[in-house]
Protein backbone atom coordinates (compact mmCIF):
# COMPACT_ATOMS: atom_id res chain seq x y z
CA UNK A 1 0.00 0.00 0.00
CA UNK A 2 3.14 2.48 0.82
CA UNK A 3 4.59 1.70 -2.71
CA UNK A 4 1.01 2.95 -4.47
CA UNK A 5 0.97 5.78 -2.41
CA UNK A 6 4.76 6.83 -3.09
CA UNK A 7 3.58 6.31 -7.10
CA UNK A 8 0.79 8.33 -6.55
CA UNK A 9 2.62 11.05 -4.75
CA UNK A 10 5.23 11.00 -7.56
CA UNK A 11 2.65 10.88 -10.46
CA UNK A 12 1.64 14.21 -8.75
CA UNK A 13 4.61 15.91 -9.80
CA UNK A 14 4.23 15.28 -13.10
CA UNK A 15 0.54 16.56 -13.47
CA UNK A 16 1.86 19.10 -11.41
CA UNK A 17 4.47 19.78 -14.17
CA UNK A 18 2.19 18.45 -17.07
CA UNK A 19 3.05 21.89 -19.64
CA UNK A 20 6.82 20.69 -19.41
CA UNK A 21 5.44 17.17 -20.89
CA UNK A 22 2.75 19.17 -23.35
CA UNK A 23 5.99 21.32 -25.03
CA UNK A 24 7.55 17.57 -25.77
CA UNK A 25 5.18 16.21 -27.08
CA UNK A 26 3.37 19.07 -29.25
CA UNK A 27 7.34 19.68 -30.26
CA UNK A 28 7.72 15.88 -31.35
CA UNK A 29 4.31 15.50 -32.88
CA UNK A 30 3.60 19.16 -34.19
CA UNK A 31 6.59 21.06 -35.04
CA UNK A 32 8.14 18.00 -36.38
CA UNK A 33 6.84 15.00 -37.77
CA UNK A 34 8.98 12.09 -35.52
CA UNK A 35 7.06 9.15 -36.34
CA UNK A 36 9.66 6.90 -35.05
CA UNK A 37 7.88 7.04 -31.39
CA UNK A 38 5.24 5.69 -33.01
CA UNK A 39 6.59 2.09 -34.08
CA UNK A 40 5.18 0.80 -30.40
CA UNK A 41 2.02 1.61 -30.43
CA UNK A 42 1.51 1.01 -34.16
CA UNK A 43 3.08 -2.66 -33.22
CA UNK A 44 0.42 -2.95 -30.18
CA UNK A 45 -2.10 -1.86 -32.77
CA UNK A 46 -1.28 -4.54 -35.31
CA UNK A 47 -1.06 -7.23 -32.86
CA UNK A 48 -4.81 -6.26 -31.49
CA UNK A 49 -6.06 -6.53 -35.00
CA UNK A 50 -4.61 -10.04 -35.19
CA UNK A 51 -1.58 -11.38 -33.81
CA UNK A 52 -0.31 -13.04 -36.83
CA UNK A 53 -0.31 -9.13 -38.62
CA UNK A 54 2.45 -8.22 -36.71
CA UNK A 55 4.96 -10.61 -38.28
CA UNK A 56 5.53 -8.65 -40.97
CA UNK A 57 7.49 -5.94 -39.05
CA UNK A 58 10.95 -5.02 -39.84
CA UNK A 59 11.77 -4.04 -36.48
CA UNK A 60 14.23 -1.17 -35.85
CA UNK A 61 17.72 -2.24 -34.43
CA UNK A 62 16.49 -1.68 -30.77
CA UNK A 63 12.91 -2.95 -31.23
CA UNK A 64 12.23 -1.78 -26.99
CA UNK A 65 9.79 -4.85 -26.55
CA UNK A 66 10.80 -4.56 -22.73
CA UNK A 67 9.50 -2.39 -21.64
CA UNK A 68 7.93 0.07 -24.27
CA UNK A 69 6.08 -1.96 -26.53
CA UNK A 70 4.69 -4.26 -23.94
CA UNK A 71 3.97 -1.10 -22.25
CA UNK A 72 1.36 -0.42 -25.36
CA UNK A 73 0.05 -4.01 -25.61
CA UNK A 74 -1.35 -3.51 -22.51
CA UNK A 75 -2.43 0.11 -22.79
CA UNK A 76 -3.76 0.35 -26.54
CA UNK A 77 -6.03 -2.55 -24.83
CA UNK A 78 -7.53 -0.07 -22.90
CA UNK A 79 -7.50 3.06 -24.86
CA UNK A 80 -7.25 4.01 -28.31
CA UNK A 81 -6.44 8.18 -27.38
CA UNK A 82 -2.63 8.54 -28.58
CA UNK A 83 -2.13 11.78 -26.38
CA UNK A 84 -3.66 9.86 -23.04
CA UNK A 85 -1.40 6.78 -23.83
CA UNK A 86 2.02 8.92 -24.67
CA UNK A 87 1.10 10.93 -21.68
CA UNK A 88 0.95 7.80 -19.26
CA UNK A 89 4.25 6.79 -20.92
CA UNK A 90 5.46 10.04 -20.29
CA UNK A 91 4.62 9.18 -16.33
CA UNK A 92 5.87 6.17 -16.37
CA UNK A 93 9.48 7.37 -17.35
CA UNK A 94 8.75 10.17 -14.45
CA UNK A 95 8.34 7.63 -11.73
CA UNK A 96 10.97 5.04 -13.02
CA UNK A 97 13.73 8.13 -13.12
CA UNK A 98 12.68 9.00 -9.45
CA UNK A 99 12.98 5.08 -8.56
CA UNK A 100 16.44 4.95 -10.41
CA UNK A 101 17.50 7.52 -8.12
CA UNK A 102 16.10 5.91 -5.24
CA UNK A 103 18.89 3.21 -5.81
CA UNK A 104 21.64 5.42 -5.56
CA UNK A 105 20.34 5.59 -1.95
CA UNK A 106 19.30 9.37 -2.43
CA UNK A 107 16.79 10.81 -0.19
CA UNK A 108 13.36 11.30 -1.24
CA UNK A 109 13.26 14.71 -2.14
CA UNK A 110 16.51 14.29 -3.87
CA UNK A 111 14.96 11.56 -6.12
CA UNK A 112 12.21 13.62 -6.82
CA UNK A 113 13.93 16.86 -7.61
CA UNK A 114 15.99 14.38 -10.12
CA UNK A 115 12.99 13.12 -12.11
CA UNK A 116 11.59 17.25 -12.10
CA UNK A 117 15.45 17.79 -13.14
CA UNK A 118 15.49 15.46 -16.12
CA UNK A 119 11.93 16.79 -17.14
CA UNK A 120 12.60 20.44 -17.18
CA UNK A 121 15.65 19.79 -19.33
CA UNK A 122 13.51 17.80 -21.86
CA UNK A 123 11.01 20.68 -21.69
CA UNK A 124 13.85 22.98 -22.87
CA UNK A 125 15.34 20.99 -24.91
CA UNK A 126 12.69 19.03 -26.77
CA UNK A 127 14.43 17.80 -29.76
CA UNK A 128 17.20 16.50 -27.72
CA UNK A 129 17.04 15.54 -24.21
CA UNK A 130 13.29 15.78 -24.62
CA UNK A 131 13.25 12.22 -26.37
CA UNK A 132 14.44 10.89 -23.00
CA UNK A 133 10.47 10.55 -22.62
CA UNK A 134 9.39 8.75 -26.26
CA UNK A 135 8.94 5.44 -26.95
CA UNK A 136 11.46 3.61 -28.50
CA UNK A 137 14.00 6.17 -27.86
CA UNK A 138 16.25 4.34 -25.48
CA UNK A 139 14.59 5.68 -22.11
CA UNK A 140 13.37 2.02 -21.51
CA UNK A 141 17.31 1.02 -21.17
CA UNK A 142 17.28 3.00 -17.47
CA UNK A 143 14.62 1.04 -16.56
CA UNK A 144 16.39 -2.15 -17.40
CA UNK A 145 19.31 -1.03 -15.42
CA UNK A 146 17.13 -0.11 -12.67
CA UNK A 147 15.64 -4.28 -12.73
CA UNK A 148 19.37 -4.95 -12.49
CA UNK A 149 20.00 -2.79 -9.35
CA UNK A 150 16.82 -4.26 -8.01
CA UNK A 151 18.54 -7.73 -8.28
CA UNK A 152 21.87 -6.66 -7.09
CA UNK A 153 20.24 -5.37 -3.87
CA UNK A 154 18.95 -9.03 -3.14
CA UNK A 155 20.31 -10.87 -0.70
CA UNK A 156 20.20 -14.94 -1.57
CA UNK A 157 21.57 -15.04 -5.06
CA UNK A 158 21.41 -18.63 -5.16
CA UNK A 159 17.81 -19.45 -5.03
CA UNK A 160 15.92 -20.00 -8.48
CA UNK A 161 13.61 -17.12 -8.59
CA UNK A 162 17.12 -14.85 -8.43
CA UNK A 163 18.64 -17.40 -11.16
CA UNK A 164 15.28 -16.96 -13.38
CA UNK A 165 14.71 -13.64 -13.32
CA UNK A 166 18.65 -13.00 -13.92
CA UNK A 167 18.51 -15.38 -17.05
CA UNK A 168 15.38 -13.39 -18.30
CA UNK A 169 16.58 -10.08 -17.59
CA UNK A 170 19.79 -10.26 -19.56
CA UNK A 171 18.00 -12.07 -22.25
CA UNK A 172 15.49 -9.61 -22.83
CA UNK A 173 18.16 -7.17 -22.73
CA UNK A 174 19.65 -8.13 -25.51
CA UNK A 175 17.21 -9.08 -27.24
CA UNK A 176 14.97 -5.23 -26.81
CA UNK A 177 17.84 -2.56 -26.16
CA UNK A 178 20.91 -3.08 -28.24
CA UNK A 179 22.34 0.46 -26.51
CA UNK A 180 22.06 -1.89 -23.47
CA UNK A 181 25.45 -3.23 -24.75
CA UNK A 182 26.98 -0.12 -25.19
CA UNK A 183 25.98 2.03 -22.08
CA UNK A 184 25.33 -0.78 -19.15
CA UNK A 185 27.05 -3.81 -20.33
CA UNK A 186 30.38 -3.80 -18.99
CA UNK A 187 29.48 -1.67 -15.90
CA UNK A 188 26.94 -3.95 -14.57
CA UNK A 189 29.33 -6.59 -14.95
CA UNK A 190 31.54 -5.16 -12.84
CA UNK A 191 29.21 -4.08 -10.15
CA UNK A 192 27.58 -8.08 -10.30
CA UNK A 193 31.79 -9.06 -10.14
CA UNK A 194 32.46 -6.45 -7.33
CA UNK A 195 29.82 -7.40 -4.75
CA UNK A 196 30.79 -10.11 -2.91
CA UNK A 197 27.79 -11.89 -2.46
CA UNK A 198 27.78 -12.94 -6.05
CA UNK A 199 30.38 -16.13 -7.50
CA UNK A 200 31.82 -14.78 -10.79
CA UNK A 201 31.72 -18.21 -12.26
CA UNK A 202 28.33 -18.21 -11.74
CA UNK A 203 27.17 -14.81 -13.21
CA UNK A 204 29.34 -15.96 -16.26
CA UNK A 205 27.17 -19.08 -16.46
CA UNK A 206 23.99 -17.23 -16.26
CA UNK A 207 24.99 -14.97 -18.73
CA UNK A 208 26.13 -17.40 -21.54
CA UNK A 209 22.39 -19.17 -20.88
CA UNK A 210 21.04 -16.09 -21.33
CA UNK A 211 22.83 -15.47 -24.87
CA UNK A 212 21.82 -18.70 -26.14
CA UNK A 213 18.35 -17.85 -24.44
CA UNK A 214 18.56 -14.38 -26.62
CA UNK A 215 20.02 -16.35 -29.67
CA UNK A 216 16.56 -18.45 -29.78
CA UNK A 217 14.17 -15.91 -29.22
CA UNK A 218 16.23 -13.87 -32.41
CA UNK A 219 15.96 -17.66 -34.09
CA UNK A 220 11.64 -17.57 -33.77
CA UNK A 221 11.52 -14.13 -34.19
CA UNK A 222 12.94 -14.24 -37.72
CA UNK A 223 11.21 -17.63 -38.45
CA UNK A 224 8.13 -16.33 -37.72
CA UNK A 225 8.68 -13.09 -40.29
CA UNK A 226 10.37 -10.73 -38.22
CA UNK A 227 13.03 -8.73 -39.47
CA UNK A 228 15.40 -7.71 -37.06
CA UNK A 229 18.52 -5.81 -37.17
CA UNK A 230 21.26 -8.01 -35.19
CA UNK A 231 24.52 -6.54 -33.72
CA UNK A 232 27.05 -8.61 -35.65
CA UNK A 233 25.21 -6.68 -38.79
CA UNK A 234 26.41 -3.38 -37.58
CA UNK A 235 29.59 -2.36 -38.95
CA UNK A 236 31.54 -2.01 -36.18
CA UNK A 237 34.64 -3.24 -36.73
CA UNK A 238 35.03 -0.92 -40.28
CA UNK A 239 33.79 1.91 -38.32
CA UNK A 240 36.41 1.82 -35.78
CA UNK A 241 39.59 1.17 -37.80
CA UNK A 242 38.19 3.72 -40.26
CA UNK A 243 38.23 6.49 -37.19
CA UNK A 244 41.62 5.02 -35.63
CA UNK A 245 43.14 6.02 -38.95
CA UNK A 246 41.68 9.57 -38.59
CA UNK A 247 42.78 10.05 -35.14
CA UNK A 248 46.47 8.85 -35.74
CA UNK A 249 46.53 11.15 -38.62
CA UNK A 250 45.58 14.03 -36.50
CA UNK A 251 44.48 13.46 -32.77
CA UNK A 252 43.97 17.17 -31.82
CA UNK A 253 41.89 18.03 -34.82
CA UNK A 254 40.08 14.62 -34.72
CA UNK A 255 38.80 15.08 -31.26
CA UNK A 256 37.69 19.01 -31.99
CA UNK A 257 35.61 17.75 -34.88
CA UNK A 258 34.27 15.23 -33.18
CA UNK A 259 33.27 17.14 -29.48
CA UNK A 260 32.83 20.61 -30.87
CA UNK A 261 32.58 21.10 -34.53
CA UNK A 262 30.27 18.15 -35.02
CA UNK A 263 28.29 17.57 -31.76
CA UNK A 264 24.69 18.34 -32.04
CA UNK A 265 24.50 17.67 -28.15
CA UNK A 266 22.30 20.29 -26.82
CA UNK A 267 23.95 21.69 -23.19
CA UNK A 268 26.81 20.00 -24.13
CA UNK A 269 29.51 22.83 -23.55
CA UNK A 270 27.83 22.52 -19.87
CA UNK A 271 27.56 18.89 -19.45
CA UNK A 272 30.32 17.63 -20.68
CA UNK A 273 32.75 19.17 -18.70
CA UNK A 274 30.47 19.20 -15.70
CA UNK A 275 30.60 14.92 -16.05
CA UNK A 276 34.55 15.29 -16.56
CA UNK A 277 34.66 17.53 -13.52
CA UNK A 278 32.65 15.24 -11.61
CA UNK A 279 34.31 12.18 -12.54
CA UNK A 280 37.64 14.20 -11.95
CA UNK A 281 36.52 14.70 -8.24
CA UNK A 282 35.10 11.06 -8.05
CA UNK A 283 38.61 9.73 -8.14
CA UNK A 284 40.33 12.21 -5.78
CA UNK A 285 37.97 10.89 -3.31
CA UNK A 286 38.53 7.47 -4.44
CA UNK A 287 39.98 6.34 -1.22
CA UNK A 288 36.65 7.65 0.77
CA UNK A 289 34.46 5.54 -1.89
CA UNK A 290 36.66 1.88 -0.97
CA UNK A 291 35.77 2.82 2.28
CA UNK A 292 31.73 2.97 2.32
CA UNK A 293 31.73 -0.02 -0.54
CA UNK A 294 33.69 -2.52 2.37
CA UNK A 295 30.76 -1.36 4.73
CA UNK A 296 27.57 -3.61 3.99
CA UNK A 297 25.10 -0.92 4.92
CA UNK A 298 26.54 1.62 2.38
CA UNK A 299 27.76 -1.27 -0.28
CA UNK A 300 25.18 -1.19 -2.81
CA UNK A 301 23.74 2.61 -2.60
CA UNK A 302 27.55 3.54 -3.32
CA UNK A 303 28.41 0.73 -5.64
CA UNK A 304 26.09 1.88 -8.00
CA UNK A 305 27.85 4.96 -8.09
CA UNK A 306 30.01 3.49 -10.45
CA UNK A 307 27.26 2.86 -12.83
CA UNK A 308 27.25 6.78 -13.07
CA UNK A 309 31.02 6.71 -13.85
CA UNK A 310 31.37 4.09 -16.33
CA UNK A 311 28.12 4.05 -18.64
CA UNK A 312 28.40 7.71 -20.20
CA UNK A 313 32.44 7.05 -20.68
CA UNK A 314 31.12 3.43 -22.61
CA UNK A 315 28.70 5.59 -24.71
CA UNK A 316 31.05 8.91 -25.20
CA UNK A 317 34.12 6.14 -26.24
CA UNK A 318 31.91 4.17 -28.47
CA UNK A 319 30.08 7.14 -30.17
CA UNK A 320 33.99 8.75 -30.66
CA UNK A 321 35.10 5.47 -31.91
CA UNK A 322 32.26 4.65 -34.58
CA UNK A 323 31.82 8.00 -35.52
CA UNK A 324 28.13 7.94 -35.27
CA UNK A 325 26.60 11.74 -33.88
CA UNK A 326 26.21 12.85 -30.70
CA UNK A 327 22.37 12.58 -30.67
CA UNK A 328 21.10 13.29 -26.81
CA UNK A 329 19.09 9.96 -27.47
CA UNK A 330 22.65 7.87 -27.29
CA UNK A 331 23.39 9.87 -24.12
CA UNK A 332 20.49 9.73 -22.08
CA UNK A 333 22.81 8.64 -19.13
CA UNK A 334 25.03 12.13 -19.17
CA UNK A 335 22.40 14.65 -17.36
CA UNK A 336 21.22 11.57 -15.06
CA UNK A 337 25.00 11.00 -14.17
CA UNK A 338 25.83 14.47 -13.66
CA UNK A 339 22.87 14.90 -11.42
CA UNK A 340 23.90 11.84 -9.60
CA UNK A 341 26.98 12.52 -8.68
CA UNK A 342 26.33 16.04 -7.30
CA UNK A 343 24.12 14.72 -5.04
CA UNK A 344 26.60 12.02 -3.99
CA UNK A 345 29.49 14.76 -3.58
CA UNK A 346 26.72 16.72 -1.40
CA UNK A 347 25.19 13.82 0.50
CA UNK A 348 27.02 14.30 3.69
CA UNK A 349 26.50 18.46 3.60
CA UNK A 350 22.67 17.63 3.91
CA UNK A 351 22.29 21.45 4.83
CA UNK A 352 23.69 22.59 1.76
CA UNK A 353 22.39 19.51 -0.70
CA UNK A 354 18.76 20.43 0.51
CA UNK A 355 19.29 24.12 0.23
CA UNK A 356 20.25 23.89 -3.57
CA UNK A 357 17.26 21.17 -4.40
CA UNK A 358 14.70 22.75 -2.66
CA UNK A 359 15.96 26.22 -4.77
CA UNK A 360 16.06 24.87 -7.89
CA UNK A 361 12.48 22.72 -7.33
CA UNK A 362 10.67 25.65 -5.95
CA UNK A 363 12.09 27.61 -9.07
CA UNK A 364 10.70 25.38 -11.74
CA UNK A 365 7.23 24.55 -9.77
CA UNK A 366 6.81 28.08 -9.17
CA UNK A 367 7.38 29.28 -12.68
CA UNK A 368 5.94 27.15 -14.93
CA UNK A 369 2.92 24.22 -13.64
CA UNK A 370 -0.31 23.24 -14.83
CA UNK A 371 -1.82 26.31 -12.40
CA UNK A 372 0.47 28.74 -13.65
CA UNK A 373 1.92 28.08 -17.05
CA UNK A 374 4.99 30.23 -18.15
CA UNK A 375 3.21 32.40 -20.88
CA UNK A 376 5.79 31.81 -23.40
CA UNK A 377 5.78 28.13 -23.05
CA UNK A 378 1.81 28.24 -22.93
CA UNK A 379 2.23 30.09 -26.44
CA UNK A 380 4.86 27.52 -27.94
CA UNK A 381 2.33 24.48 -27.05
CA UNK A 382 -0.36 26.17 -28.81
CA UNK A 383 1.59 27.21 -31.80
CA UNK A 384 2.93 23.14 -32.20
CA UNK A 385 -0.43 22.34 -31.56
CA UNK A 386 -1.75 24.01 -34.23
CA UNK A 387 0.54 23.15 -36.23
CA UNK A 388 -0.60 19.32 -35.62
CA UNK A 389 -4.05 19.85 -36.25
CA UNK A 390 -3.30 21.76 -39.38
CA UNK A 391 -1.00 19.55 -41.13
CA UNK A 392 -3.29 16.83 -40.16
CA UNK A 393 -6.57 18.51 -41.37
CA UNK A 394 -4.86 19.92 -44.44
CA UNK A 395 -4.26 16.16 -45.70
CA UNK A 396 -7.36 14.84 -45.18
CA UNK A 397 -8.93 17.69 -46.77
CA UNK A 398 -6.77 17.39 -49.84
CA UNK A 399 -6.49 13.76 -49.80
CA UNK A 400 -10.10 13.46 -50.07
CA UNK A 401 -10.54 16.28 -52.99
CA UNK A 402 -7.89 13.78 -55.02
CA UNK A 403 -9.93 11.17 -54.75
CA UNK A 404 -8.72 9.10 -51.73
CA UNK A 405 -6.02 7.76 -53.72
CA UNK A 406 -3.40 5.08 -52.25
CA UNK A 407 0.32 6.97 -52.27
CA UNK A 408 3.73 7.17 -51.89
CA UNK A 409 5.74 8.80 -49.57
CA UNK A 410 8.93 9.95 -47.71
CA UNK A 411 9.48 7.95 -44.48
CA UNK A 412 8.55 10.72 -41.84
CA UNK A 413 4.91 10.94 -42.84
CA UNK A 414 3.90 7.10 -43.03
CA UNK A 415 3.37 6.18 -39.55
CA UNK A 416 2.78 9.52 -38.86
CA UNK A 417 -0.65 9.59 -40.53
CA UNK A 418 -1.55 6.06 -39.68
CA UNK A 419 -1.09 6.91 -36.07
CA UNK A 420 -3.22 10.24 -35.82
CA UNK A 421 -5.12 10.96 -38.86
CA UNK A 422 -8.51 9.35 -38.46
CA UNK A 423 -8.55 8.52 -42.00
CA UNK A 424 -7.56 5.63 -43.47
CA UNK A 425 -4.35 7.19 -45.70
CA UNK A 426 -2.68 4.54 -46.95
CA UNK A 427 1.37 5.30 -48.12
CA UNK A 428 3.98 3.22 -49.03
CA UNK A 429 7.45 4.58 -47.89
CA UNK A 430 10.15 4.77 -50.92
CA UNK A 431 13.64 6.19 -50.66
CA UNK A 432 15.41 9.78 -52.39
CA UNK A 433 15.64 6.79 -55.68
CA UNK A 434 12.31 5.71 -55.38
CA UNK A 435 12.97 2.06 -53.97
CA UNK A 436 10.66 0.27 -51.43
CA UNK A 437 12.00 1.40 -47.62
CA UNK A 438 9.92 -0.77 -44.82
CA UNK A 439 12.40 0.50 -42.28
CA UNK A 440 10.67 -0.17 -38.95
CA UNK A 441 7.47 -0.63 -41.01
CA UNK A 442 5.07 -3.53 -40.84
CA UNK A 443 5.26 -4.69 -44.42
CA UNK A 444 1.39 -6.49 -44.16
CA UNK A 445 -0.08 -2.62 -44.33
CA UNK A 446 1.28 -2.50 -48.13
CA UNK A 447 -0.91 -6.19 -48.45
CA UNK A 448 -3.41 -5.34 -51.95
CA UNK A 449 -1.10 -3.10 -53.90
CA UNK A 450 0.81 -5.05 -56.70
CA UNK A 451 3.05 -2.68 -57.61
CA UNK A 452 5.03 -0.71 -55.02
CA UNK A 453 6.95 1.06 -57.79
CA UNK A 454 7.08 5.09 -57.84
CA UNK A 455 5.28 5.44 -61.76
CA UNK A 456 2.32 3.35 -60.34
CA UNK A 457 1.32 6.30 -57.94
CA UNK A 458 -0.85 9.04 -58.49
CA UNK A 459 -0.44 10.82 -54.74
CA UNK A 460 2.35 11.87 -53.11
CA UNK A 461 3.68 13.19 -49.78
CA UNK A 462 6.74 14.65 -49.12
CA UNK A 463 8.92 16.62 -46.93
CA UNK A 464 9.78 20.29 -47.89
CA UNK A 465 8.55 22.77 -50.65
CA UNK A 466 8.91 20.40 -53.91
CA UNK A 467 6.72 19.86 -57.05
CA UNK A 468 8.92 17.64 -58.70
CA UNK A 469 10.07 14.18 -56.77
CA UNK A 470 11.09 10.56 -58.35
CA UNK A 471 11.46 12.09 -61.66
CA UNK A 472 7.83 13.13 -62.23
CA UNK A 473 6.20 16.93 -61.80
CA UNK A 474 3.05 17.53 -59.70
CA UNK A 475 0.15 18.39 -62.11
CA UNK A 476 -1.59 19.94 -58.61
CA UNK A 477 0.14 21.05 -55.64
CA UNK A 478 -0.21 21.58 -52.07
CA UNK A 479 1.44 22.81 -49.03
CA UNK A 480 0.43 21.46 -45.59
CA UNK A 481 3.04 23.00 -42.93
CA UNK A 482 6.29 21.49 -44.05
CA UNK A 483 5.23 18.46 -46.11
CA UNK A 484 3.91 18.67 -50.11
CA UNK A 485 1.51 17.36 -51.16
CA UNK A 486 1.62 16.09 -54.95
CA UNK A 487 -1.40 15.01 -57.69
CA UNK A 488 0.70 13.33 -60.59
CA UNK A 489 -0.70 11.73 -63.61
CA UNK A 490 -0.90 8.06 -63.60
CA UNK A 491 1.90 6.38 -65.41
CA UNK A 492 0.68 2.82 -65.09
Amino acid sequence: MYFVIRILFVFLFFWILFPSWERIYFYHFGEVTNSDAFYPLLFARDFWFSPSFVTGWSLPPSNVFFPDVLFFLLGNYLTNDVFILYSCYAAFCFIFTYYFFRQFGLPNYASLVGAVFVLKLGEIFPGSWGQFYLPGFHAGEFFLVLCFFILLKEENKNRIFFILRFILLVALSLFSELWFLVHSALPLLILFFIDKKNQKIKIIFYILISIVFYQIIVFYSGHLGFRAFVPNEFPIKKLIWEKLADFSANPLSYLYSTFVENSKLPASKFLLPAYWFLVLIFLLTLKKFNQRIRQTETLHSSLFYLYLILSPACGLLFLTLTGLEFNARYLLILPISCFGLFCYFLKRRKILLKAVLFSFFAFVSVTSNRFAPDPKLKEQIQLTMTKQNHRIECTIQTWKEWGKPNGISTYWPVKYLKTLSPEPIRLVPLTESGDYYPWNHNRNWEKGISDLKADSFSFAIVEGDKKEVWNRKAIAFRSCENWSLLLFVPLQ
